[in-house]
């Protein structure tokens, strides 16, 4: 709900963006809805290798790239955020394997982020 309301709060506040922010808001019900249901029936003692679909934390660390980037780099082009929440919106419903972090990927991915950030910055 929070990147709904994040979304509406930097300008989509139109019609077309009021259904566009209505279907991702459908995807991420889905999704969570599926793996309430699915994956407890498929309960086994191997931990799980891969995602299926984009998980719904990771807008945590995808918006608020976006957003930065889109204020910094794009001159507060809406059409960034757009679609930046068709492609999450097609990425929680599709059946794609992602892999799971593991490790040293839980230091490295924020890493990442901070260092993409920084990046950002600079442009300012």
């Amino acid at each position: 709900m929070t990147p709904i309301v994040i979304a509406i709060s930097l300008g989509m506040d139109t019609a077309i963006d009021m259904l566009l922010l209505f279907m991702y808001l459908c995807a991420v019900t889905m999704r969570l809805a599926y793996f309430n249901v699915y994956a407890l029936k498929k309960e086994t003692n191997k931990p799980l290798k891969y995602y299926n679909g984009l998980p719904v934390s990771y807008v945590s660390s995808i918006l608020p790239l976006i957003i930065l980037s889109m204020n910094t780099l794009f001159n507060q082009n809406l059409l960034i955020l757009r679609l930046t929440f068709i492609i999450l919106t097609l990425l929680y419903i599709l059946k794609i394997r992602i892999p799971k972090p593991n490790g040293k990927w839980y230091y490295i991915i924020p890493i990442i982020a901070l260092g993409l950030m920084a990046l950002i910055l600079l442009f300012i």
